[in-house]
């Protein structure tokens, strides 16, 4: 069993969140979004978006750590949905693993913290979303217990339009 120690993210995470982001994109995108959008990600970018983030308190970022090195990470908070804003809903708003790290046992812990943490914070109910074609996040909510609402969307990404599902998980305590 691969250890992993979970903790909030800091400004100084940035960087490692970044390149993260862009190689798990560039890794679970391929034929789901445009190879040019893919290619041109920058994590000079993202790591200014991430700072920003972190910063400002847009959610709770969480960080996995395996053998001292961050691995993954998890962003959380009240939904953006509006028809959801009004239940004190949560929502995942983005979790990746290092592509390089993947099926070892990082993103189950992960996102159970991330659970936990919105358990702590009073939410009920979880939601995220997910592009249709994205098997591999599919099969990890659904092994997860979440199920598709029956909500989709349009989400115009790297100008194209990406189909989303949300899905959804009762959260007991």
């Amino acid at each position: 069993m691969t250890k992993v120690v979970i903790r909030h993210a800091t400004k100084a995470d940035a960087a490692e969140i970044a390149t993260i982001h862009v190689r798990a994109w560039q890794a679970t995108y391929v034929g789901i979004m445009p190879q040019q959008f893919l290619d041109t990600l920058s994590t000079k970018d993202r790591c200014v978006q991430w700072q920003q983030a972190i910063e400002q308190g847009n959610g709770d970022t969480l960080i996995a750590e395996k053998d001292g090195m961050v691995a993954g990470f998890l962003n959380i908070g009240l939904t953006r949905d509006e028809d959801l804003a009004s239940q004190h809903c949560g929502e995942v708003r983005a979790i990746y693993v290092n592509p390089s790290l993947w099926r070892i046992g990082i993103g189950t812990p992960l996102f159970s913290a991330g659970l936990d943490n919105l358990r702590t914070q009073g939410y009920g109910e979880m939601r995220l979303w997910v592009a249709t074609k994205n098997t591999i996040g599919l099969t990890f909510y659904e092994s997860k217990g979440m199920r598709w609402d029956g909500t989709t969307r349009l989400e115009n990404i790297g100008q194209s339009n990406i189909e989303e599902r949300r899905y959804r998980l009762i959260l007991k305590f």
